[in-house]
């Protein structure tokens, strides 16, 4: 699972792959890695206090087949655990993640007591996005600026195809395949975590040019990624975006 989790005041928010779940609904949590502090953190779902059930805890990608689940009685040696430290976990029901997170239950414990672990602290693998090998994540401008080199800036680009998932966990995805020969060649851009679209279909005049003369491609980490054409009639924004070359 990747997040974008929300933080108080003007702090800007971060991404963090989720390396556990406490608690189920209403009072789900996460296990996060603040890239900031460097610190494994317990985030609630939800703002605490807030009326409008808003959520903290913002879906990019959902897939968890790494993860293992606890129930009843798999909960035992974390309750026993804890309780030998006069920590209260009773009131955990359901615990899901990585499997040496789960059972690492001193780390677990400490979680529960100071919210927040720092992570030259913990003794558990550090992970990565699953898919780091198949496409490149654009995470900072820099990044992205590189890429519009790269992509001669959409110049004389064409929009080939696009398409649009969504799931029952609030994962939203667009991958659109850009083709690009005169400069770079074809390229599939995927934008998770989709936030707004806008997708205008090209004029049907005849001899119509369906190439883009150039797009906007910006990332921040309050806004996220923000991607339009040179004429405004294309627009996706996103929480995360990553490429790989087609042809």
């Amino acid at each position: 699972m990747y997040v974008r989790v929300e933080k108080p005041g003007s702090e800007p928010p971060y991404r963090s792959l989720v390396y556990g779940m406490l608690g189920e609904g209403l009072f789900l949590r996460y296990i996060v890695l603040d890239p900031a502090s460097e610190c494994f953190e317990l985030i609630d779902n939800f703002w605490a206090n807030d009326s409008s059930d808003r959520s903290r805890v913002l879906m990019i990608q959902s897939a968890r087949s790494d993860f293992t689940e606890l129930t009843g009685s798999a909960l035992l040696r974390l309750r026993f655990f804890a309780k030998e430290r006069e920590i209260k976990c009773a009131d955990i029901d359901y615990l899901s993640g990585y499997p040496d997170v789960c059972t690492d239950h001193a780390f677990l414990c400490e979680l529960l007591t100071q919210h927040r672990v720092p992570r030259s602290q913990c003794a558990f693998q550090l992970r990565d996005l699953p898919d780091k090998d198949e496409w490149t994540y654009l995470d900072t401008q820099e990044e992205l600026d590189r890429f519009m080199h790269l992509f001669a800036g959409f110049h004389d680009s064409m929009l080939n195809s696009i398409q649009y998932t969504e799931n029952h966990e609030g994962a939203r995805m667009i991958t659109a395949v850009f083709d690009n020969r005169a400069w770079y060649g074809t390229a599939a851009l995927c934008f998770e975590g989709v936030t707004y679209f806008q997708i205008t279909p090209s004029r049907p005049q005849p001899y119509a040019m369906r190439e883009l003369q150039w797009a906007e491609f910006r990332i921040t980490p309050e806004e996220g990624v923000y991607w339009a054409d040179s004429e405004g009639e294309n627009i996706i924004k996103a929480y995360s975006v990553k490429w790989k070359k087609v042809e």
